[in-house]
């Protein structure tokens, strides 16, 4: 954990203040509550336009199907952040 601090403190010395300012919104848009791993491989597309959503504050169109539900629906959400929780992403 140190060893990764005293790499983060060289990187933020090397940085402008224009790069520092879009990190630090960046660092604010992930939360963790717990401790887990996950494959998110086959999600990266999805996890991408989300990412671009935070980024750019706009809508983002999600497509799911319910385990109940007979037909998928498409929905247009405005992401606001990434939570890992117990080890998934939500």
């Amino acid at each position: 954990m140190e060893a990764a601090q005293r790499a983060f403190k060289k990187i933020r010395t090397t940085l402008g203040p224009q790069a520092l300012k879009y990190m630090q919104r960046f660092g604010e848009m992930f939360h963790q509550t717990a401790v887990g791993v996950s494959d998110y491989t086959k999600k990266s597309e999805l996890i991408d336009e989300l990412m671009v959503g935070i980024e750019d504050k706009r809508a983002v169109f999600i497509t799911y199907q319910s385990l109940r539900a007979t037909e998928p629906v498409t929905y247009d959400i405005y992401p606001y952040g990434l939570a890992y929780h117990r080890g998934r992403c939500t």
